[in-house]
């Protein structure tokens, strides 16, 4: 389910995007939906422009930090220094990889969102005629952590800014392949480190753009899916041919997600993995060789990386574990009901063959709940095994 009040935060969200030249989307204040920039005004060209420099500059960064990890920091074993530019090195890559999908099929994202939106809407009004409002009204789970974005995208690109500002010449920042004297004068300094605060700021708004798009449309599938729930209470007002039409439509849009995102999600935690056994090890490990800033950087994204990532999995298993409970409760249906069932040919082969709504891994199966259990028991593994090692 996604309230009005989420959809509007959403607009604020994508409007700062675009300032900044984040986003190849448009947010239509007017109809609250998501469209593909078109380069038809001055204003769209401008943003398209930067967004393009911004991706450029990013792909510039990916190599400088290949180039100087194998380089330098293998050949002279420097620990710290590879933990560092692993951390940063698996966030701009993960950014990259979220740009270079989105500019591989620009409509796929939006078309699925406006869908989205349109069966919340319409399925809104259906599932409750008394409502006054286009959209449910309830506080939904997407607002909070479209907040919190706001914060992990501020707290972090300042971060990295102090860190450079304090020591510009540590392994992952453009300034340690510069001339000695550009870092120590104070306003080349300043500049350097602007720029590498706009880069993660940058590349944290990419992903988390990314992430959110995931986890809206998931928690949309899990919501209605379990309105689908016969209730024993609810009598008459367990509308067979309405549900199962909304059943219908709730599996077209999930192939429509794992066409959207399936590679995605793959990307994000593929990426996500080295990152947070890097982050691990450089909370148990290193916090005598790093920077103090940076040490607590390693902590608190060891600690919300594995907890946000953990749940990320939890949440796109819901709609394949919730469509399970809804298949149960539907056995209890009251007898003339099942004789519905059997008469409908659209809905027969939902209720015998027990077709679940299903979130895709890629080509590694489905999210079950438990994905996140194996994912969490592999990140122990490999940190155990990396410490270990060294």
């Amino acid at each position: 389910m996604i309230s009005k009040a989420t959809l509007q935060l959403l607009g604020n969200f994508f409007r700062t995007l675009t300032l900044f030249a984040v986003t190849p989307f448009h947010w239509d204040r007017a109809e609250l939906q998501l469209h593909v920039r078109t380069a038809k005004s001055r204003k769209d060209l401008v943003s398209r422009f930067f967004y393009w420099i911004n991706n450029i500059v990013l792909a510039l960064k990916n190599i400088y930090l290949l180039y100087f990890l194998y380089f330098h920091l293998i050949p002279e074993d420097n620990v710290a220094g590879i933990v560092l530019q692993m951390i940063l090195m698996m966030t701009y890559f993960c950014a990259s990889f979220h740009n270079t999908l989105f500019w591989m099929w620009p409509t796929t994202v939006p078309n699925l969102f406006n869908e989205c939106s349109v069966f919340n809407n319409e399925t809104h009004r259906t599932m409750n005629p008394s409502s006054k409002t286009a959209y449910p009204a309830e506080n939904d789970e997407i607002g909070p952590i479209l907040k919190n974005c706001f914060g992990i995208i501020c707290i972090l690109s300042l971060s990295v800014g102090l860190l450079s500002v304090g020591n510009p010449r540590l392994a992952p920042f453009f300034g340690g392949s510069l001339p000695l004297k550009w870092t120590e004068w104070g306003p080349s300094r300043v500049l350097m480190s602007l720029l590498e605060m706009y880069l993660m700021g940058y590349a944290w708004a990419c992903n988390l753009q990314a992430f959110f798009l995931i986890i809206s449309q998931a928690f949309l599938f899990t919501y209605w899916t379990g309105e689908l729930k016969y209730v024993e209470k609810a009598g008459e007002n367990f509308k067979l041919p309405q549900f199962s039409m909304t059943y219908r439509k709730l599996l077209i849009l999930s192939d429509l997600y794992n066409i959207s995102y399936s590679t995605h999600v793959t990307g994000l935690l593929t990426f996500a993995f080295p990152n947070q056994v890097s982050v691990n090890y450089g909370t148990l490990c290193l916090y005598s060789s790093l920077p103090f800033g940076s040490w607590l950087g390693c902590l608190y994204l060891s600690l919300s990386g594995a907890f946000n990532l953990s749940q990320l999995q939890v949440l796109l298993a819901s709609p394949f574990e919730v469509s399970q409970t809804v298949f149960e409760s539907w056995d209890k249906i009251p007898g003339g009901n099942r004789k519905e069932i059997s008469s409908m040919k659209r809905f027969r082969k939902y209720y015998r063959k027990r077709y679940p709504l299903r979130v895709k891994r890629g080509n590694f199966g489905i999210f079950r709940k438990e994905s996140s259990i194996e994912w969490l028991d592999s990140l122990i593994d490999k940190t155990v095994s990396l410490i270990l090692i060294k």
